[in-house]
């Protein structure tokens, strides 16, 4: 289960907290406040993409995005650093996509 998403310098979101609820499956919000950059981000951590560094946002040197998953803890990060750490374990030589630990805790495919 998901239960909390952060995301740093992604895009429009310089810091954001996103606190997921076992029964509710939407996010809400204003126009322009970042619904769907919040979703990249999540598909980002999960699947890798986008690829680039495009969301990396304005004036900043690193993006990063951490999802906390039925106790555990993926954080994805690029800049000066491209890595994905599981509970803090750095987990490198991932290629375009995501590395096996973390594909098989989330169980996530993109198809």
């Amino acid at each position: 289960m998901l239960e909390q998403l952060l995301i740093r310098n992604f895009q429009c979101h310089e810091t954001r907290r996103i606190e997921f609820d076992p029964h509710v499956t939407c996010i809400v919000g204003e126009s322009r406040t970042g619904k769907s950059a919040a979703l990249r981000a999540l598909r980002w951590v999960c699947l890798n993409k986008p690829t680039g560094d495009d969301y990396i946002r304005h004036g900043e040197e690193e993006a990063k995005v951490s999802l906390y998953a039925d106790g555990h803890k993926v954080t994805r990060k690029k800049g000066k650093e491209n890595s994905y750490s599981l509970d803090g374990s750095k987990l490198k030589a991932f290629g375009t996509g995501v590395p096996t630990d973390i594909a098989s805790l989330l169980s996530i495919d993109e198809e």
